[in-house]
């Protein structure tokens, strides 16, 4: 059965589904680039392994960078500037005001060493180590200058002189070399550690110069250097375990108030004079503040919207046609950065049995959770990779992934020693029962009611749970999780090391999934520079997801973001998330 079948047996119209108890919003409207999982379409070309395109100093001149597998350009790759009207462009940008953006992943928590979520919350406090600009070159953000070694097993990066984070400490070698000990250091298990890569030694050769190096070369650095904060040592060492609640940073604002699951508010920094090269703005912020306010139901933000409570927020497809006939509100629309999936503990029984996976995979309707979750709003997929990383492969995946199949998920469970004769399969006479984590957010849950009834149409009882803040990411870190719901954004395919090598359990592999032939191919992944190579290794990556099925890949969904006419300068990057610094808003 397919689209409308499947939702019509299981009664489950998309009236239903918006008004059902079960999760997870279409993910943060300003997770930004380069920002991580738990933050486009057509693939583009790699970088060519000999120039290194996409990563340029402040000569302007392109660096003979390691970095030679840049994120691929989409189709749609020039720039938005948000004006909302033909004469905006001329008009003088005016200072004060008040930005509120609604973002239904805003309440992570702002202690980047423990944040699994990099976006614009953490942006908008702390600067980064390099940036990635609208043309999706690597720009100077606190390095100004980097010059890889002859072998590239080491880099030399040049802090920007003149930084101070707002504790007016100076953000120089020492604070850069503390903020990626602190990345890295083992035992502390930090989500955001992997962008580093193997890191071998940081030393800061005098005050403003720090040098990685690595026993071989590592590809993407520099994307991972574009989406980590740089946080005032001097503050962590004060505030410890405690940071989360007091962040210094040196970015273009300052953190004045947070209400947890709520909102934060951050006021402009009046020192701020060093922001990316592509900003007109070289000063503080025009605006005197934003506010993020962790909205997660899709109803609430448009109503907010339509109130003119909040500037600029993610809307569902239901609410589309009204707000591009409302004449207050302008609707940008972009193919997704990230992916849906289903994902398992495959260290946990039955997930630990490859056949229980498969028959899940075969049960579940990819299409329909397009259909009725989203409108038909996005792409189905197959792979682990999203569109707009280099070397993801749909079309081969889908040619040897577990299609939608129901005969054949009740045939893998007796493969698996299941009884399927009745209304729930069983084993030993257990029934088959598990349970479901599910983000409290709109898609999420809609999401999670298909997956529930598709699986009760093969003899398996789902529950679902909801989730609040970081629940799902603990309980996958912990391991007390048996299936879950889950997105990333990502534009470099580094990403799968994050997500299934054997060293990112307990952190970021949520789904406990290794062996030691992915391990190799991760490994070789990082280190080789060689485009053809690299395509060969993330092909068998993706090959060996797909196959194994720790995941069940759902979708590519479109992203529609709803804003008020009143905001001007906001930049819309191409892979995703919202450059602000130009922003002001008319009154």
């Amino acid at each position: 059965m397919r689209n409308g079948d499947i939702a019509q047996r299981s009664r489950l119209t998309r009236r239903t589904l918006l008004g059902g108890a079960v999760a997870g919003a279409a993910g943060a409207i300003l997770a930004a680039c380069g920002g991580n999982p738990d933050a486009v379409p057509t693939s583009g070309g790699a970088a060519s392994a000999t120039s290194a395109p996409g990563v340029t100093g402040t000569t302007g001149t392109t660096a003979p960078a390691a970095n030679v597998a840049t994120a691929p350009r989409p189709a749609t790759s020039t720039p938005q500037v948000v004006t909302n009207m033909a004469a905006a462009t001329d008009e003088m940008p005016v200072r004060g005001g008040r930005l509120v953006v609604a973002d239904s992943q805003g309440d992570q928590p702002l202690d980047p060493f423990k944040s699994p979520w990099h976006s614009t919350a953490h942006f908008l406090v702390f600067t980064r180590y390099v940036e990635k600009a609208p043309d999706l070159k690597f720009v100077p953000a606190s390095f100004e200058i980097w010059t890889p070694s002859p072998d590239n097993k080491e880099i030399t990066f040049k802090v920007r002189p003149g930084i101070k984070f707002s504790d007016g400490t100076p953000l120089d070698a020492a604070a850069v070399k503390f903020n990626i000990d602190r990345f890295i250091e083992p035992t502390r298990k930090s989500p955001g550690g992997s962008a580093f890569g193997p890191v071998k030694g940081v030393e800061a050769t005098d005050a403003m110069t720090v040098k990685l190096r690595y026993d071989a070369p590592y590809a993407p650095i520099y994307e991972g250097l574009s989406g980590r904060e740089i946080a005032s040592p001097a503050a962590v060492t004060k505030y410890g375990e405690d940071f989360t609640n007091n962040p210094v940073g040196a970015g273009p604002y300052i953190v004045k108030k947070q209400v947890p699951g709520n909102s934060i508010e951050y006021d402009r920094n009046p020192d701020y004079n060093w922001p990316a090269p592509f900003f007109k703005n070289r000063g503080p912020a025009y605006l005197d503040g934003v506010t993020i306010r962790a909205i997660k139901e899709d109803a609430t933000t448009w109503a907010a919207l339509q109130a003119g409570e909040v500037h600029l927020g993610a809307i569902p497809t239901v609410y589309i046609k009204d707000a591009e006939s409302n004449p207050n509100i302008t609707v940008h629309k972009r193919l997704d950065s990230g992916i849906r999936y289903l994902g398992f503990n495959c260290q946990k029984a039955p997930f630990d049995d490859v056949r229980v996976r498969q028959a899940i995979s075969h049960a579940i309707d990819r299409p329909s959770i397009v259909s009725n979750a989203l409108d038909g709003y996005g792409e189905v997929l197959y792979t682990p990779m999203a569109s707009a990383i280099a070397y993801s492969d749909n079309a081969a995946m889908e040619k040897i992934a577990y299609k939608f199949d129901p005969m054949m998920a009740k045939s893998k469970l007796r493969e698996a020693g299941y009884d399927t004769t009745g209304p729930v399969a069983t084993k030993n006479g257990q029934p088959f029962e598990t349970t479901l984590l599910v983000s409290n957010t709109d898609f999420f849950k809609r999401a999670g009611q298909i997956v529930q009834a598709q699986l009760k149409d093969v003899g398996i009882k789902v529950n679902i749970q909801i989730t609040e803040g970081t629940a799902l990411n603990d309980a996958t870190v912990a391991g007390t999780h048996q299936m879950f719901l889950q997105l990333y954004g990502s534009s470099d395919p580094s990403i799968m090391y994050y997500f299934f090598h054997s060293s990112r359990i307990k952190a970021t592999n949520r789904a406990w999934f290794s062996t030691p032939e992915m391990d190799k191919l991760l490994d070789d992944g990082q280190a080789e520079l060689d485009v053809a190579k690299q395509k060969e290794i993330y092909t068998k990556v993706q090959e060996t997801v797909v196959k194994a099925a720790p995941w069940v890949t759902f979708c590519n969904p479109y992203a529609f973001t709803a804003i008020r006419k009143e905001v001007r300068g906001l930049i819309i990057h191409p892979q995703g998330g919202f450059l602000h610094h130009d922003a002001w808003l008319k009154r």
